[in-house]
């Protein structure tokens, strides 16, 4: 019987004359054993777990979402191993061949299934798997800057206030890509964190605030802004391409951005 709450009425002696109990909220049991649907007795314990906390709004325990996070990491893993699935095949990766590797990769930041949980989790590893092959990926990258196909994700720092988890160009995201491979050596990469921040919840992962780009005016770039900031960071690379990746990490440390005198700006 489900817990509840128990009255008693007892006579001049103490004696106990009555004996009600009572489902939790107030209702009236139907005497020993409960008969009532078991399907019933179900509904009240999971009301129980709600308002006790136990359950969140999703009506998932903490351990249910624990089991999502471990299958959703065996699943991605396992896909990636399956060249009989051409939508995560691509996001796997390697040096050789590393051009055709970085536009497949590209494809899967596009990658939309309709399943928030599993889009956002693969372009979160994508970007992962970019940010390790390095200067190599550069070029398809800005390539890729005038994309403006768009996808949910969320580019800020964690600690931002003002976070703003949108469908954004993945043609920003390209950019942002390069200015991580630029910025950060490494990456701390906790499969089993993944949601909206691109990057997962470790504040060193990102090289902005904001992860945007602001016009002369302070004002949020547009789609049709992309071209001409592709054609900043093609003449950044023609210029810088053979100088060694950590020359060019030094250079950023330093303050000498991509974007510097120009009309844009990362915030």
């Amino acid at each position: 019987m489900i817990p509840g709450s128990l009255r008693t009425g007892t006579g001049k002696n103490g004696a106990v004359i009555s004996k009600h109990d009572y489902h939790p909220f107030g209702e009236e049991t139907t005497g020993a054993g409960d008969k009532r649907p078991r399907r019933e007795q179900k509904q009240i314990e999971h009301t129980l777990e709600k308002r006790m906390g136990r359950i969140d709004i999703m009506g998932k325990t903490i351990a249910d979402r624990k089991k999502i996070v471990v299958s959703l990491t065996a699943a991605f893993l396992f896909c990636l191993s399956l060249s009989a699935i051409p939508v995560f095949s691509q996001c796997n990766f390697s040096r050789s061949n590393t051009n055709k590797t970085v536009a497949q990769l590209l494809k899967c930041l596009e990658i939309e299934k309709k399943d928030l949980e599993i889009d956002i989790f693969t372009r979160q590893q994508t970007i992962f798997g970019l940010h390790k092959l390095g200067k190599e990926a550069i070029p398809n990258l800005i390539a890729n800057i005038s994309n403006s196909t768009r996808v949910l994700a969320m580019l800020d720092n964690p600690r931002s206030s003002d976070r703003r988890g949108n469908y954004i160009p993945v043609g920003l995201i390209s950019a942002f890509i390069i200015e991580l491979i630029l910025s950060k050596e490494t990456l701390v990469n906790k499969k089993e964190d993944f949601g909206l921040a691109i990057l997962g919840s470790t504040e060193e992962n990102y090289p902005y605030w904001d992860g945007d780009i602001r016009n002369s005016g302070n004002k949020f770039i547009k789609a049709g802004d992309l071209p001409e900031i592709r054609e900043i960071y093609q003449a950044w690379w023609e210029k810088n391409k053979n100088t060694p990746v950590d020359v060019l990490r030094e250079m950023w440390k330093n303050g000498d951005r991509i974007l510097d005198g120009k009309e844009y700006r990362w915030t």
